[in-house]
């Protein structure tokens, strides 16, 4: 006889009857649990799965399915019930007196559920293995089970039908929310975001484009917004150096040694410091080693930042894609590492609902490099995902990468979705961080 590995456990039949009292007596948690993604899946007593399964049929016919209506549509499923479905009505929703844990229920049966489709599929592997199945079936049923455990167990709400058409109402009857504006001089009003918008800023090594973040970071931070920087390969130390330096204009190597500063770097070091300290409620950095260098390490900080903040984090910036570790890494070659990356950080930046910057690196391309050549989306390291995800997409690129001192920054976009196109020319002083409005002649030709 064949042996039959299929498996049903891992239940919970107490908050399987929670969730249903909490929805007959608060009847508005029912679209919290459908966002939740709960169906008549997520439960395992059939008695429970049958009432489910009126609930959501009253529902969708604008009834309000209490005791007495459930009472009703059940009276013919006594032998399910091993009685009354009344009486079984009444047990349920003599079990709670609150609903204060009704989040804490649905993670729980979603769990139970992620468990259950596991459970099978390994069971349905074991039994596809004895019967010598091949491996590429095996191989993609267990990567479609693999992709309905992640979207069972995914913590996000969806919206309902009715829920978005309220939304659209409400959004028409009210102002849209003002665009944030870029903090570098002399693109503020040029390069704007959303909240859940992702732009990639692309730019060789060496390029100025960390330089260009915490430029925008502090002038969005002076306008009165709460940013946070995500950098994975220099400590939060080195990078408030570099905010110091920006906002007093004075060379890094001395303000991380003030010892070699002059009397008017020491004044301007001392006014950036107290500038900084005013602005300390509106700027987060984590630096190398504060936090997991991925989408998840991200995720969570900025999930703490959104609950103990005044407002939350309204733009994250991210430095850089290619040091992000994805999930799951060693199953894939590089390539595909990045691109899960750029999927995975905008869905952060959409469940946080902040506008995001990412910032990406260029590929090595010996021949643009000599000819000085503009990068295009083409030229990003995993340019397919950016291309398909990023919402604007901003390149950096220098003319004369040997250059010091002031030097010529050409900024433009290479995807701009809802908004105008850019191309200008910055100044960036390769000492001190600065970006500043492109002038004709070099500072020291200046005739006043």
């Amino acid at each position: 006889m064949e042996e039959d590995y299929s498996v049903n456990i891992s239940a919970s039949p107490e908050i399987e009857k929670s969730v249903i009292a909490a929805i007959m007596t608060e009847p508005e948690l029912y679209e919290k649990a459908t966002a939740r993604g709960i169906s008549n899946l997520s439960f395992t007593d059939n008695r429970h799965i049958l009432i489910w399964k009126e609930m959501v049929s009253s529902f969708s016919k604008g009834d309000i399915p209490d005791f007495i209506l459930l009472s009703e549509l059940l009276k013919d499923k006594d032998i399910a019930f091993n009685g009354s479905p009344m009486l079984y009505l009444m047990e349920i929703q003599s079990l709670i007196s609150t609903t204060a844990s009704f989040s804490s229920w649905l993670g729980v049966l979603k769990n139970h559920h992620a468990n259950r489709i596991m459970l099978n599929s390994s069971a349905d592997i074991v039994n596809s293995i004895r019967k010598s199945k091949s491996i590429t079936d095996i191989s993609k049923s267990l990567e479609n089970s693999l992709a309905e455990v992640r979207h069972t167990i995914d913590t996000r709400e969806r919206l309902s039908t009715s829920q978005l058409l309220k939304t659209v109402l409400l959004d028409s009857n009210t102002r849209p929310p003002p665009p944030i504006l870029c903090g570098v001089v002399g693109l503020e009003t040029k390069l704007q975001m959303q909240r859940k918008m992702m732009c990639v800023l692309a730019a060789g090594s060496g390029t100025g484009k960390t330089g260009f973040c915490l430029n925008s970071i502090l002038g969005q931070a002076r306008k009165g917004h709460n940013v946070a920087l995500f950098c994975g390969e220099t400590s939060a130390s080195r990078i408030m150096a570099r905010l110091v330096s920006i906002s007093a204009g004075v060379r890094s190597e001395v303000v991380e040694n003030l010892s070699t500063a002059t009397k008017e770097e020491f004044l301007a070091v001392k006014k950036a410091v107290e500038e900084l300290r005013i602005l300390a409620s509106k700027i987060f950095i984590f630096g190398k080693g504060d936090y997991k260098h991925s989408s998840t390490g991200v995720n969570i900080e900025l999930k703490k930042l959104q609950g103990e903040i005044e407002g939350g984090i309204e733009i994250a910036y991210v430095d850089y894609l290619q040091n992000l570790r994805a999930e799951g890494a060693s199953k894939f070659g590089r390539t595909e590492q990045i691109e899960q990356s750029v999927f995975e950080i905008n869905d952060v930046f959409g469940q946080r609902n902040v506008a995001g910057m990412l910032l990406s690196q260029l590929n090595r391309d010996k021949e643009r490099f000599e000819k000085k050549k503009r990068p295009n989306i083409y030229d990003l390291k995993g340019s397919s995902a950016i291309e398909q995800e990023a919402d604007i997409v901003v390149f950096l690129h220098r003319p004369s990468p040997e250059g010091y001192g002031n030097v010529d920054v050409e900024c433009y976009s290479g995807k701009m979705r809802g908004s105008s196109i850019i191309d200008d020319k910055l100044s960036y002083n390769t000492f001190t961080s600065v970006y500043g409005k492109h002038h004709r002649f070099k500072e020291e030709d200046r005739p006043f």
